[in-house]
């Protein structure tokens, strides 16, 4: 009915234009016009049907129309009944293809996703942190003894029946306690999938040193010796440092230690699944220990006390200082294979990574020794030898051996904010061969060598002390407190 009101409306207005037959098509009347018909029409109310003749042809003016016309595209209008608000169609949703991400096995029950649909920081390629080591290290082995009291008669010396002697420096270990130290690492995640990532850290303790002092004499050990074993009577002997009424003196043992080292490493991110992550490792190490202990002595002879120099023999107000020096270092190089997991549970994050390292571990050993003669001339004269580093013996020896490092840290984090957390952690370090200073130490000595004997130059007996490499292990553990960063 609301089409046919139209179309008289139409032809009524313009009678001279159009013919009914101009409107075949009734869906192509503008949908605005229609729509503002129809709201008139409503407006309104319902109205009651009324007969609609049909509408004559009305001449049109001109040259004859053609048979057929075209005529606009067909404009789907389904028109609500009146009194009630017609219901549009909301336009199909438009689907995106989701992104098709390489998921291999992950061997917990489902399968896992590049770093792209599950990071654990999106957007974030590189990454960094700063660790607080607080470090305990393996301590020091002094494997002789360096030093000796006893009764008058015995004088200090070892098994002597007269009054045996008892160890009083040496024969221990030397505990530095805790260290501080720095670790620091830096990385970037090298393809837009985030599998695949280069890393690199480096660390080191503090260098600490260990100072004990024994003094004999007044206000000391009545009896103070320095023991060894003499190739020349087949027995134990001493070098005297105090001897009531004959000598005075004191001996000081000085310790020091530093570990540092470096990784190049490979990360590969195996899985990634439901807040899980493994990563493989596979790189290269270097580790260094460094460490040096040195004995110094001094024996000024009392009344009626005499020592020897450079085969001479020295009174009051001579006396002579005897030093005795051994340097080791270990640097280890070799090949990093490892493997770090980690899970993510909104801000708090865990990750466990093992990792051990196939080498080479290059070994110096240095020795050296010196006396000095004070108090006789007006300047101090100083020659080679020691005690124990003498001139059979002295020297710097090197050797490369196999060695194995596996580490072990476990590290829990909290995350401030999307690029910065704080962790806490331990870790675990071995190096499977090491030589230390106390181990080097040989107290078989042939007093034909000793600066201090009244015997040196006479050639007598075997040369020695001779030198070998003793090796031990070495280890490092620890807690960290740290800051790590991602950009």
């Amino acid at each position: 009915m609301l089409r046919r009101t139209l179309s008289a409306a139409l032809v009524a207005a313009a009678p001279g234009l159009a013919t009914a037959q101009s409107f075949p098509n009734w869906a192509a009347i503008p949908l605005v016009a229609v729509e503002a018909a129809e709201v008139a029409v409503n407006q309104k109310g319902p109205q009651p049907p009324a007969a609609m003749p049909d509408i004559p042809a009305v001449p049109v003016a001109g040259p004859t129309a053609p048979a057929t016309q075209p005529t606009a595209p067909v404009v789907p209008y389904n028109p609500a009944p009146l009194g009630m608000a017609r219901v549009v169609a909301a336009p199909a949703p438009v689907i995106v293809p989701a992104p098709a991400y390489y998921e291999p096995a992950d061997g917990l029950g489902g399968v896992s996703c590049a770093p792209a649909c599950c990071p654990a920081e999106p957007g974030h390629a590189w990454y960094g942190s700063a660790d607080y080591l607080f470090y305990f290290l393996k301590p020091a082995p002094v494997a002789v003894p360096l030093a000796t009291t006893g009764p008058v008669a015995g004088r200090g010396i070892l098994g002597n029946p007269a009054g045996p002697g008892r160890v009083v420096l040496g024969n221990d270990e030397v505990d530095y306690g805790t260290f501080s130290g720095l670790r620091v690492t830096g990385g970037a995640w090298i393809n837009p999938a985030r599998t695949v990532a280069i890393e690199g850290n480096a660390f080191f303790t503090e260098a600490r040193a260990q100072r004990v002092r024994v003094a004999g004499g007044a206000g000391g050990l009545p009896v103070l010796a320095r023991p060894f074993f003499d190739t020349t009577t087949g027995t134990n002997n001493v070098r005297l440092l105090a001897l009531p009424g004959a000598f005075t003196g004191s001996v000081v043992q000085e310790s020091t230690v530093q570990l540092y080292g470096a990784e190049a490493l490979g990360v590969y991110r195996a899985v990634c699944h439901s807040g899980w992550t493994v990563d493989a490792l596979s790189g290269f190490r270097f580790l260094s220990l460094e460490e040096s202990l040195r004995v110094t002595d001094v024996s000024a002879p009392l009344g009626t006390g005499i020592t020897a120099f450079n085969g001479a023999g020295v009174t009051a107000p001579g006396f002579t200082q005897s030093t005795d020096y051994f340097s080791t270092q270990n640097r280890f190089y070799g090949g990093t294979l490892g493997m770090q997991v980690g899970y993510s549970a909104g801000d708090v994050f865990l990750s466990v990574a093992g990792k051990v390292s196939l080498g080479t571990v290059h070994q110096v050993v240095t020795l050296d020794g010196s006396t000095t003669l004070f108090g006789v001339n007006p300047l101090p004269s100083t020659v080679a030898g020691g005690l124990y580093n003498l001139a059979p013996n002295s020297g710097r020896y090197t050797k490369d051996d196999f060695a194995v490092v596996p580490e072990i840290g476990v590290k829990l984090g909290y995350r401030l904010t999307s690029r910065v957390a704080v962790t806490a952690g331990y870790d675990f370090l071995y190096l499977s061969r090491a030589v230390r200073p106390g181990d080097q130490v040989n107290q078989t000595i042939n007093p034909t060598f000793l600066p201090t004997s009244p015997t040196l130059g006479v050639p007598f007996g075997p040369r020695q002390p001779g030198f070998s490499f003793t090796q031990t292990d070495f280890y490092a553990h620890g807690a960290t407190v740290g800051l790590s960063l991602t950009y």
